[in-house]
Formats: C-alpha cells, structure tokens, sequence
C-alpha cells in the first residue's frame, strides 16, 4: 500500500526488481488499497521465484495475516495506523510489462544455476 496498490500481487515488485513484497490485511474503504492497515508484512522476493511461486507464498501468508488480524480488531484496545500516503495504484501489465519480470526471472534462475553447477 505504501508503494504498490492494485493488481496483481507481486508482478510489479517483480517487474520493478524489488527485494520483497509488502502484503497488508486492511479495513476496507472507498478507493483501491485505501483502507487502514491492520497487519502488515513483508516478504522477500527468491532469486527463483516466479510471479506464481510468489502469488502462492502471499497467498499462504496472508491466511495467516487473517487471523491475526480479526484478533487484533476484536481487541478494543487496538488502534491502527492511520496512512497519509499511499503508493501508485497499478492494474494489468500489457504484454511488454508482463515480459519483463518473466525474462528477469529468467535470468535471475540461470544466474542461479550458473553459480551452484561443481
């Protein structure tokens, strides 16, 4: 939310060549990703991972970030950070951009495989 809002998770962070993925369980409210964050998280992105490795990794995280966060709101004592800025909002990739991260990932598992062969 704080760099990256919309869809989907983890191709911009890719495309971008970012270092992690921040995932955010959110009240909700009117825009996209514009409601106030509850639980936060970061996940870092694998020289290996493919945007569906990655989608998967969010996914499985952010069951957990659930549940944490219902907690979290059942607390009375709990009061959420307030946001004043919020990152771009990003929608579909066209064909050069969905490319781009792929030829990354590529790249980034051939380095990979280069620097583990005896």
């Amino acid at each position: 939310m704080r760099k990256y809002r919309g869809t989907p998770p983890g191709l911009w962070e890719l495309y971008y060549g970012e270092n992690e993925v921040g995932i955010t369980v959110q009240r909700i409210a009117a825009g996209i990703d514009c409601g106030v964050p509850v639980v936060e998280k970061h996940i870092p992105i694998r020289p290996d991972d493919t945007l569906s490795a990655l989608k998967t990794r969010l996914r499985a995280e952010g069951e957990g970030m659930l549940y944490d966060a219902l907690k979290k709101v059942a607390n009375p004592d709990f009061t959420p950070t307030e946001m004043h800025e919020f990152g771009k909002v990003y929608t579909l990739p066209n064909l050069r951009q969905w490319c781009t991260p792929n030829a990354g990932i590529a790249y980034r598992r051939l380095k990979v495989a280069w620097a583990s062969r005896p």
